[in-house]
């Protein structure tokens, strides 16, 4: 599925977390990069969970830290502030921070509050583990 042998060549997952239907989470270890996998809800139930990974990894200080989205059927704004938030604490720690989102469930609601500005986005995850140096933002204005 992936476009990048080497990239599909060193995948490696890490670990996943479902304590609730709502979300899984899912770490992989993918070429310099880490890429926390979100399948199902982002809401008040489970953005603590969320915003915990994401701490967790960037406390690690991978070079690159993707949040696909691609998998999220709903992203409340306490979701796209922990993605706000995320990218802050990256950047104070110079971790090129990407995110995935093609659908309109995730890419609409960055776009309306204007978090495409800020977040580098992808429309997938080759595409944002391929990338070069952050600051490209190749989503903006779609």
């Amino acid at each position: 599925m992936e476009e990048n042998s080497s990239v599909s060549d060193l995948n490696a997952l890490v670990g996943t977390s479902g304590d609730d239907d709502d979300m899984t989470l899912s770490v992989l270890r993918e070429g310099r990069g880490v890429t926390v996998v979100v399948k199902g809800e982002i809401d008040l139930m489970t953005v603590a969970r969320l915003s915990d990974t994401l701490s967790s990894e960037l406390a690690a200080a991978p070079p690159v830290l993707v949040v696909d989205l691609d998998g999220v059927g709903f992203l409340a704004s306490m979701g796209i502030t922990t993605l706000a938030l995320a990218e802050r604490e990256a950047a104070q720690r110079r971790i090129d921070f990407r995110v995935v989102a093609s659908g309109r469930t995730t890419l609409r609601p960055l776009q309306i509050t204007g978090m495409t500005d800020l977040l580098d986005v992808y429309p997938s995850r080759s595409e944002a583990l391929s990338a070069g140096g952050s600051c490209s933002r190749p989503q903006q204005g779609h």
